[in-house]
Order: structure tokens, then sequence, then C-alpha cells
């Protein structure tokens, strides 16, 4: 009988992500004496814009939850995936990643609620409270797609594959959008996006040194039911800056496919075969040419 790996074999044993996941637990905690501070915390363009100017919590929402269960939740999503990348990344990348999903998630955030607000000339999207860690949650869930695409999850509903993660969270936090508020589905939404952005195009592979990831398994369609792919090629082929070769396959932003090195190999041996026989050309009329000499001296 095989042992079963231990809990705590399964939690991440970085210091940085240890604390944040005290932050994720402590903020709810602290605020729970005080509401006032929320206002502090939580992103807003009622406390963001003048007259309160609070630019900070454009990094402090993303981290801060307002209940303890969803704080819950978050640290223990926080600790199981981040172990999972730190097999794959390095620790500084896991950091780099969680900074760039979270402040890229609160600036998108306040650009679609401020563009939104002055069309629409809405008081509720200027009072509207944006926070969370469900926006890296997602971030991480895009990650895990792009590394163990094809792993079983086991959840509550049965078993799922890692590629369908993010599609399904975004559906679940529609419907609990449509439910309570759509603050929580904006942030989840932006936090997928932002991920994906990231390590679609510039995320640095610190074994060959290329950027992104082109693949069409990892494309923006890939997120989407297999059933419309057909009809999202169609549409895209008729965009001329859409790029053709995810749409057909594609391959690692900067990394040769195994043909083109399979190919590469044949050019070099072909190439060394080539020079080998000049070489000998060479030497055999060279032979001739002393044979010759020695001939006529004779």
């Amino acid at each position: 009988m095989q042992n079963q790996p231990s809990l705590s074999s399964r939690i991440t044993t970085s210091q940085p992500i240890r604390v944040l996941a005290l932050i994720l637990v402590g903020l709810p905690i602290v605020t729970m004496s005080n509401e006032n501070m929320q206002n502090y915390l939580s992103f807003s363009l009622k406390t963001f814009l003048s007259p309160n100017y609070y630019i900070w919590t454009i990094f402090t929402a993303p981290f801060y939850e307002p209940s303890i269960i969803g704080a819950i939740f978050s640290v223990l999503a926080l600790l199981f995936l981040s172990k999972t990348f730190e097999q794959s990344w390095s620790p500084r990348e896991l950091i780099r990643f969680i900074i760039i999903v979270s402040i890229g998630t609160s600036f998108s955030t306040f650009l679609f609620v401020w563009i939104l607000s002055f069309f629409l000339r809405s008081s509720s999207l200027v009072l509207a409270v944006f926070s969370g860690f469900s926006c890296v949650i997602g971030g991480f869930l895009v990650a895990f797609k792009q590394i163990l695409p094809e792993k079983e999850v086991s959840l509550i509903c049965g078993k799922l594959r890692a590629k369908n993660l993010p599609a399904v969270y975004l559906l679940i936090s529609l419907l609990f959008g449509l439910i309570d508020n759509m603050s929580g589905f904006v942030y989840s939404f932006f936090g997928v996006l932002i991920a994906w952005i990231y390590l679609r195009h510039f995320q640095k592979h610190e074994i060959d040194g290329t950027r992104g990831d082109h693949s069409a398994e990892f494309s923006l369609k890939s997120f989407l039911p297999e059933g419309i792919h057909s009809s999202i090629d169609s549409v895209s082929d008729k965009i001329p800056f859409v790029d053709k070769n995810s749409n057909q396959g594609g391959n690692k932003l900067g990394r040769a496919t195994l043909e083109e090195l399979q190919n590469l190999n044949r050019s070099n041996q072909l190439f060394d075969e080539e020079q080998n026989d000049e070489f000998l050309l060479e030497d055999f009329d060279f032979e001739n040419q002393i044979n010759n000499n020695e001939s006529k001296k004779d």
C-alpha cells in the first residue's frame, strides 16, 4: 500500500507566500471591529477620485477579502496552487506574477468603471466597491491551465480538466454576480485576462530566454467551448492583424519546433558531408600533382 503524500507536502514552503496568507486572513478580522477601515482598503471611484484620492487602494484592494469565508478560501487556494507553480517557476517569478495580476486587475477595473460611468452617467458605478483575491485566483487557474492542461481536478460536481477551470470559474463568478453584485465578476474577469496576456506575451522563460507562450493550446479561443472554435477561426481569418500561426497550431514564441530542429540537424549534417567531400577531393588532387611531378623528374 502506497503512502499518501502528507498535507504539509502539498502546501508551499515559501515564506513570502505564507506572509501573504496571514495578510489575507488578518485584514478582514481587523476590519470587523471598524467597518470604516473598509473604505481605506477597498477600491471605489467615490474614494479613489477627488476629494479623497485613496490612490493606495489600487494596491490594497486585491488583497482584502471583506468576509472571513472568502479569506479562508483564498488562503487555501494560495497555499496549494503556489506549490504547483514553484515546481515550474522560480519563487521570484511567482511573486512577480501575483503583483502583475493584482495591480493590473485594479488598474483595468479603474479604467473600465471610470469610462463606463462617464458614458452611462450612473451613480451606482461610482459607488461600486471592488476588492478580493478572486483576481489572483483566476490568474492562478490560467497558469494551471498552461502548465497542466490535461490534469483532472476533483470537484464537488465531479472531475474537470485543468484547461476548463478558468471558464468554469468565470461562469460561477457571473452567477454569483447576478445574484448579488457584479463587482466580484469584474475582478475575476480582469484577473483571468491580465494573467493570460502576461503568460501569453511577456513572461520570460529562464531556460532559453524567450518570452510568452504562443501555442494554439493557450490561445484565447482555448478558453471558450470547443464547439465555437471553428466560428472564431472563420471570423479571425478576416482580421488582418490576427496571428494565423496560432490559429493553425502555432508554436512556442521564440522556440523551434521539433520538425525545425530535425531539419536544422539534417542541414548541418549535409553541410559537414559536403565539406568532407571537398577536403577529400583536395587531398586527392594534391597527391596526383605530387605523383605527376615525380614521374616527370624520372
